[in-house]
Protein backbone atom coordinates (compact mmCIF):
# COMPACT_ATOMS: atom_id res chain seq x y z
CA UNK A 1 0.00 0.00 0.00
CA UNK A 2 1.12 3.61 -1.00
CA UNK A 3 0.98 6.19 2.10
CA UNK A 4 1.16 9.42 1.94
CA UNK A 5 3.56 11.46 4.47
CA UNK A 6 2.10 14.68 5.75
CA UNK A 7 4.26 14.98 8.91
CA UNK A 8 3.99 19.00 10.03
CA UNK A 9 1.75 20.15 7.36
CA UNK A 10 -0.09 23.51 7.46
CA UNK A 11 -3.52 23.64 9.58
CA UNK A 12 -4.82 24.97 6.02
CA UNK A 13 -4.04 21.62 4.47
CA UNK A 14 -4.65 19.18 7.22
CA UNK A 15 -8.48 20.95 7.02
CA UNK A 16 -8.72 20.24 3.82
CA UNK A 17 -7.30 16.85 3.62
CA UNK A 18 -9.59 15.40 6.84
CA UNK A 19 -12.76 17.16 5.27
CA UNK A 20 -12.49 15.17 2.45
CA UNK A 21 -10.74 11.87 3.06
CA UNK A 22 -13.11 10.62 5.53
CA UNK A 23 -16.57 11.87 7.21
CA UNK A 24 -15.11 14.49 9.29
CA UNK A 25 -15.20 18.43 8.87
CA UNK A 26 -11.69 18.78 10.71
CA UNK A 27 -10.44 21.94 11.86
CA UNK A 28 -6.94 21.70 13.33
CA UNK A 29 -6.22 24.93 15.22
CA UNK A 30 -2.28 25.59 15.13
CA UNK A 31 0.03 27.98 15.54
CA UNK A 32 1.38 31.26 13.53
CA UNK A 33 4.53 32.43 14.36
CA UNK A 34 3.63 34.44 16.54
CA UNK A 35 1.88 32.13 19.23
CA UNK A 36 2.36 28.48 20.95
CA UNK A 37 0.51 25.48 19.77
CA UNK A 38 -3.31 25.19 21.49
CA UNK A 39 -3.88 22.43 24.42
CA UNK A 40 -6.73 20.78 22.08
CA UNK A 41 -7.64 20.15 18.59
CA UNK A 42 -11.12 20.24 17.80
CA UNK A 43 -12.98 18.32 15.01
CA UNK A 44 -16.11 18.79 13.64
CA UNK A 45 -18.20 15.55 12.74
CA UNK A 46 -21.16 16.37 10.08
CA UNK A 47 -23.57 13.67 10.55
CA UNK A 48 -26.09 15.73 8.12
CA UNK A 49 -28.92 17.34 9.91
CA UNK A 50 -26.71 17.75 13.39
CA UNK A 51 -23.40 18.01 14.27
CA UNK A 52 -20.58 16.70 16.96
CA UNK A 53 -17.72 18.38 17.86
CA UNK A 54 -15.01 16.50 19.83
CA UNK A 55 -11.10 16.46 21.05
CA UNK A 56 -9.39 13.41 19.28
CA UNK A 57 -6.56 14.53 21.30
CA UNK A 58 -7.58 12.18 24.62
CA UNK A 59 -8.81 9.18 22.51
CA UNK A 60 -5.55 8.93 20.95
CA UNK A 61 -3.33 9.67 23.79
CA UNK A 62 -5.49 6.54 25.08
CA UNK A 63 -4.51 4.48 22.59
CA UNK A 64 -0.64 5.04 23.49
CA UNK A 65 0.48 7.81 21.09
CA UNK A 66 1.74 11.07 22.74
CA UNK A 67 1.05 14.28 21.90
CA UNK A 68 3.81 14.82 19.30
CA UNK A 69 2.52 11.92 17.74
CA UNK A 70 -0.73 13.13 17.18
CA UNK A 71 0.02 16.46 15.93
CA UNK A 72 2.69 15.24 13.48
CA UNK A 73 0.59 12.49 11.91
CA UNK A 74 -0.32 12.46 8.63
CA UNK A 75 -4.14 13.75 8.41
CA UNK A 76 -5.00 10.54 6.65
CA UNK A 77 -3.63 8.53 9.22
CA UNK A 78 -5.29 10.64 12.07
CA UNK A 79 -8.90 10.29 10.94
CA UNK A 80 -8.83 6.74 10.06
CA UNK A 81 -7.16 5.91 13.98
CA UNK A 82 -9.72 8.40 14.86
CA UNK A 83 -12.77 6.18 12.83
CA UNK A 84 -11.51 3.00 14.21
CA UNK A 85 -14.41 0.71 15.76
CA UNK A 86 -14.01 2.76 18.79
CA UNK A 87 -14.54 6.11 17.19
CA UNK A 88 -17.04 5.19 15.26
CA UNK A 89 -18.71 3.77 17.80
CA UNK A 90 -18.20 6.65 20.46
CA UNK A 91 -19.65 9.20 17.91
CA UNK A 92 -22.71 6.81 16.67
CA UNK A 93 -22.23 7.46 12.99
CA UNK A 94 -24.30 5.73 10.59
CA UNK A 95 -22.91 4.19 7.70
CA UNK A 96 -25.98 6.72 5.78
CA UNK A 97 -24.37 9.92 7.59
CA UNK A 98 -20.25 8.42 6.78
CA UNK A 99 -21.40 8.37 3.09
CA UNK A 100 -23.29 11.57 2.87
CA UNK A 101 -20.21 13.28 4.66
CA UNK A 102 -17.88 11.64 2.30
CA UNK A 103 -19.21 12.83 -0.55
CA UNK A 104 -21.10 16.46 0.32
CA UNK A 105 -24.46 15.64 -0.63
CA UNK A 106 -26.96 13.45 -0.15
CA UNK A 107 -27.29 11.32 -3.20
CA UNK A 108 -28.77 8.08 -1.11
CA UNK A 109 -25.20 6.32 -2.13
CA UNK A 110 -24.67 3.54 0.55
CA UNK A 111 -22.42 0.63 0.06
CA UNK A 112 -23.39 -2.78 0.72
CA UNK A 113 -20.42 -3.70 2.25
CA UNK A 114 -18.54 -1.60 4.96
CA UNK A 115 -15.03 -0.93 5.38
CA UNK A 116 -12.23 -3.45 5.84
CA UNK A 117 -10.07 -1.25 7.57
CA UNK A 118 -7.86 -3.24 10.24
CA UNK A 119 -7.19 -1.93 13.95
CA UNK A 120 -3.15 -2.37 15.09
CA UNK A 121 -2.36 -0.79 18.12
CA UNK A 122 -5.20 1.97 17.51
CA UNK A 123 -3.42 2.73 14.11
CA UNK A 124 -6.24 1.63 11.40
CA UNK A 125 -4.82 0.60 8.28
CA UNK A 126 -5.88 -0.14 5.27
CA UNK A 127 -5.99 -4.17 3.88
CA UNK A 128 -7.18 -6.46 0.82
CA UNK A 129 -7.77 -5.32 -2.29
CA UNK A 130 -10.88 -5.04 -4.47
CA UNK A 131 -11.94 -4.34 -8.18
CA UNK A 132 -14.53 -1.75 -9.93
CA UNK A 133 -16.08 -2.59 -13.47
CA UNK A 134 -18.18 -0.50 -15.70
CA UNK A 135 -19.35 -1.30 -18.93
CA UNK A 136 -21.72 0.42 -21.07
CA UNK A 137 -22.89 -1.67 -24.28
CA UNK A 138 -26.55 -0.31 -24.20
CA UNK A 139 -26.37 3.62 -23.90
CA UNK A 140 -28.96 6.09 -23.89
CA UNK A 141 -28.40 7.41 -27.55
CA UNK A 142 -27.41 4.58 -29.68
CA UNK A 143 -24.00 3.73 -30.93
CA UNK A 144 -23.09 1.24 -33.67
CA UNK A 145 -21.70 -2.31 -32.69
CA UNK A 146 -22.34 -1.50 -28.61
CA UNK A 147 -23.02 -5.46 -28.26
CA UNK A 148 -19.37 -5.93 -28.11
CA UNK A 149 -18.72 -4.23 -25.32
CA UNK A 150 -21.34 -6.60 -23.38
CA UNK A 151 -18.67 -9.31 -24.81
CA UNK A 152 -15.47 -7.55 -23.18
CA UNK A 153 -17.65 -7.19 -20.25
CA UNK A 154 -18.22 -10.84 -20.18
CA UNK A 155 -14.79 -11.69 -20.62
CA UNK A 156 -12.96 -9.74 -18.38
CA UNK A 157 -15.44 -10.21 -15.24
CA UNK A 158 -14.41 -14.18 -15.55
CA UNK A 159 -10.92 -13.36 -15.23
CA UNK A 160 -11.65 -10.55 -12.46
CA UNK A 161 -13.56 -13.55 -10.55
CA UNK A 162 -10.68 -15.18 -10.22
CA UNK A 163 -8.37 -12.84 -9.37
CA UNK A 164 -8.51 -13.05 -5.27
CA UNK A 165 -10.17 -9.82 -4.72
CA UNK A 166 -11.57 -8.73 -1.61
CA UNK A 167 -14.37 -7.38 -3.29
CA UNK A 168 -16.17 -6.70 -6.39
CA UNK A 169 -18.45 -3.94 -7.66
CA UNK A 170 -19.46 -3.84 -11.16
CA UNK A 171 -21.87 -1.31 -12.89
CA UNK A 172 -23.42 -1.83 -16.16
CA UNK A 173 -25.57 0.06 -18.49
CA UNK A 174 -27.61 2.75 -16.76
CA UNK A 175 -26.02 2.35 -13.41
CA UNK A 176 -23.02 3.66 -15.02
CA UNK A 177 -23.52 7.02 -14.63
CA UNK A 178 -20.91 9.42 -13.09
CA UNK A 179 -22.01 10.14 -10.21
CA UNK A 180 -22.20 6.16 -9.53
CA UNK A 181 -18.84 5.48 -10.96
CA UNK A 182 -16.91 8.68 -9.34
CA UNK A 183 -18.55 7.34 -5.30
CA UNK A 184 -17.80 4.26 -5.95
CA UNK A 185 -14.18 4.55 -7.05
CA UNK A 186 -13.68 7.42 -4.41
CA UNK A 187 -15.53 4.41 -1.66
CA UNK A 188 -13.46 1.75 -2.48
CA UNK A 189 -10.02 3.81 -2.56
CA UNK A 190 -11.19 4.97 1.42
CA UNK A 191 -11.75 1.32 2.39
CA UNK A 192 -9.09 -1.03 0.45
CA UNK A 193 -5.13 -1.26 0.32
CA UNK A 194 -5.28 -1.54 -3.40
CA UNK A 195 -7.95 -0.88 -6.37
CA UNK A 196 -8.21 -1.54 -9.59
CA UNK A 197 -10.62 -0.57 -12.04
CA UNK A 198 -12.20 -1.35 -15.87
CA UNK A 199 -14.08 1.33 -17.76
CA UNK A 200 -15.34 -0.03 -20.90
CA UNK A 201 -17.67 1.94 -23.30
CA UNK A 202 -17.01 5.02 -25.62
CA UNK A 203 -14.59 7.55 -24.95
CA UNK A 204 -14.75 11.41 -25.84
CA UNK A 205 -12.04 14.29 -26.62
CA UNK A 206 -13.91 17.31 -26.43
CA UNK A 207 -12.87 20.54 -28.22
CA UNK A 208 -11.92 22.32 -25.08
CA UNK A 209 -8.99 19.52 -24.84
CA UNK A 210 -10.61 16.97 -21.72
CA UNK A 211 -10.95 13.95 -22.15
CA UNK A 212 -13.73 11.51 -20.92
CA UNK A 213 -14.91 8.22 -20.45
CA UNK A 214 -18.58 8.07 -21.55
CA UNK A 215 -21.33 6.94 -19.39
CA UNK A 216 -24.63 5.80 -20.20
CA UNK A 217 -26.74 9.18 -20.08
CA UNK A 218 -23.83 11.53 -21.99
CA UNK A 219 -26.16 11.66 -24.47
CA UNK A 220 -29.96 12.41 -24.35
CA UNK A 221 -31.88 10.17 -27.02
CA UNK A 222 -31.59 12.79 -29.77
CA UNK A 223 -28.03 12.90 -29.39
CA UNK A 224 -27.31 16.05 -27.51
CA UNK A 225 -24.27 16.06 -25.02
CA UNK A 226 -24.89 16.23 -21.11
CA UNK A 227 -21.08 17.28 -20.41
CA UNK A 228 -21.67 16.58 -16.92
CA UNK A 229 -22.70 13.36 -17.21
CA UNK A 230 -19.24 11.73 -18.29
CA UNK A 231 -16.48 10.93 -16.31
CA UNK A 232 -13.45 13.26 -16.88
CA UNK A 233 -9.41 12.14 -16.51
CA UNK A 234 -8.88 14.26 -14.16
CA UNK A 235 -11.35 13.17 -11.59
CA UNK A 236 -8.56 10.68 -10.59
CA UNK A 237 -6.65 12.90 -9.64
CA UNK A 238 -5.42 12.93 -5.78
CA UNK A 239 -6.46 15.79 -4.25
CA UNK A 240 -7.63 17.34 -7.98
CA UNK A 241 -11.40 17.49 -8.65
CA UNK A 242 -12.55 16.39 -5.85
CA UNK A 243 -9.54 17.14 -3.21
CA UNK A 244 -9.63 13.22 -2.66
CA UNK A 245 -7.05 10.57 -2.07
CA UNK A 246 -7.23 8.14 -5.00
CA UNK A 247 -3.29 6.65 -3.89
CA UNK A 248 -4.92 3.34 -3.36
CA UNK A 249 -5.45 2.71 -6.91
CA UNK A 250 -2.87 0.66 -8.47
CA UNK A 251 -4.47 -0.62 -11.69
CA UNK A 252 -6.20 0.69 -14.51
CA UNK A 253 -7.50 -0.38 -17.64
CA UNK A 254 -9.82 2.47 -20.29
CA UNK A 255 -11.51 0.22 -22.75
CA UNK A 256 -12.47 3.30 -24.55
CA UNK A 257 -11.07 5.62 -26.96
CA UNK A 258 -8.63 8.15 -25.86
CA UNK A 259 -8.71 6.05 -22.60
CA UNK A 260 -4.55 6.34 -22.35
CA UNK A 261 -4.83 9.91 -21.73
CA UNK A 262 -6.21 9.15 -18.17
CA UNK A 263 -2.55 7.71 -17.16
CA UNK A 264 -1.32 11.65 -16.53
CA UNK A 265 -3.99 11.11 -13.41
CA UNK A 266 -3.60 7.83 -12.34
CA UNK A 267 0.25 6.91 -12.46
CA UNK A 268 1.87 6.84 -8.87
CA UNK A 269 4.46 4.74 -7.95
CA UNK A 270 3.83 0.98 -8.79
CA UNK A 271 0.78 1.81 -10.45
CA UNK A 272 0.18 0.36 -14.19
CA UNK A 273 -2.61 2.22 -16.76
CA UNK A 274 -3.82 0.72 -19.76
CA UNK A 275 -5.31 2.30 -22.59
CA UNK A 276 -5.10 3.87 -25.85
CA UNK A 277 -4.33 7.55 -26.56
CA UNK A 278 -6.58 7.85 -29.80
CA UNK A 279 -9.60 6.04 -31.44
CA UNK A 280 -9.82 2.14 -31.33
CA UNK A 281 -12.03 -0.84 -32.93
CA UNK A 282 -14.46 -2.14 -29.45
CA UNK A 283 -13.52 -5.49 -31.12
CA UNK A 284 -9.79 -4.75 -30.32
CA UNK A 285 -10.40 -3.84 -26.80
CA UNK A 286 -12.89 -6.97 -26.31
CA UNK A 287 -10.26 -9.24 -27.75
CA UNK A 288 -7.88 -7.58 -25.36
CA UNK A 289 -9.26 -7.63 -22.58
CA UNK A 290 -10.21 -11.33 -22.48
CA UNK A 291 -6.79 -11.91 -23.30
CA UNK A 292 -5.32 -9.64 -20.18
CA UNK A 293 -7.70 -11.03 -18.16
CA UNK A 294 -6.32 -14.13 -19.10
CA UNK A 295 -2.54 -13.68 -18.79
CA UNK A 296 -2.61 -11.31 -15.69
CA UNK A 297 -5.71 -13.53 -13.35
CA UNK A 298 -5.21 -17.60 -13.97
CA UNK A 299 -1.55 -17.95 -15.89
CA UNK A 300 -0.42 -14.64 -12.98
CA UNK A 301 1.73 -13.19 -15.32
CA UNK A 302 3.37 -9.80 -14.30
CA UNK A 303 1.75 -7.20 -15.40
CA UNK A 304 4.20 -6.04 -18.20
CA UNK A 305 4.47 -9.91 -19.67
CA UNK A 306 0.41 -10.38 -19.11
CA UNK A 307 0.17 -6.95 -21.69
CA UNK A 308 3.20 -8.12 -24.11
CA UNK A 309 1.06 -11.22 -24.61
CA UNK A 310 -2.08 -9.95 -24.54
CA UNK A 311 -1.14 -6.96 -27.19
CA UNK A 312 0.64 -8.91 -29.31
CA UNK A 313 -2.35 -11.56 -29.82
CA UNK A 314 -4.78 -8.90 -30.31
CA UNK A 315 -3.08 -6.91 -32.88
CA UNK A 316 -5.33 -8.59 -35.58
CA UNK A 317 -8.45 -6.52 -34.74
CA UNK A 318 -6.65 -3.41 -34.83
CA UNK A 319 -8.30 -2.58 -38.00
CA UNK A 320 -6.25 0.49 -38.78
CA UNK A 321 -6.83 2.31 -35.57
CA UNK A 322 -4.79 2.61 -32.62
CA UNK A 323 -4.19 0.39 -30.09
CA UNK A 324 -3.76 -0.42 -26.21
CA UNK A 325 -0.22 1.57 -25.00
CA UNK A 326 0.85 0.65 -21.27
CA UNK A 327 1.69 2.81 -19.09
CA UNK A 328 3.65 2.21 -16.11
CA UNK A 329 5.27 3.77 -13.04
CA UNK A 330 8.21 1.56 -11.41
CA UNK A 331 7.84 -2.13 -12.27
CA UNK A 332 5.27 -4.79 -13.30
CA UNK A 333 3.13 -5.77 -10.77
CA UNK A 334 0.94 -8.89 -9.79
CA UNK A 335 -2.72 -9.30 -9.08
Amino acid sequence: MKTTNNLKVSALLITLLLSIVAPTILSVQTANASSTPPNNIVDHFSTGSSGLEADPLPYLLSLGYSEEEVREMSSKDRVKIFLSDGGKKDLDVSMEQICLNLFGNNTGFVPDESMTSLSTNGLTLLTGKACFVASVWDYLYPVDNQTVFHDAYTGIMYDVNLGGYNYVKSLTNESVTQQNVYQWITWLCASYANVDIYLIGEGVHFLSGEYAYCCYDCRDEYGCWNTGNVFYAYELESYGAHNYDYSTLRLGVGGFCYGGTFDDYFLDEGTVWIGSDNTIDKTYVTCFLCLWGYYWYPQNQRSDTAFNNAHGEAQPYVYGLDDFDYHYSGTGIYH
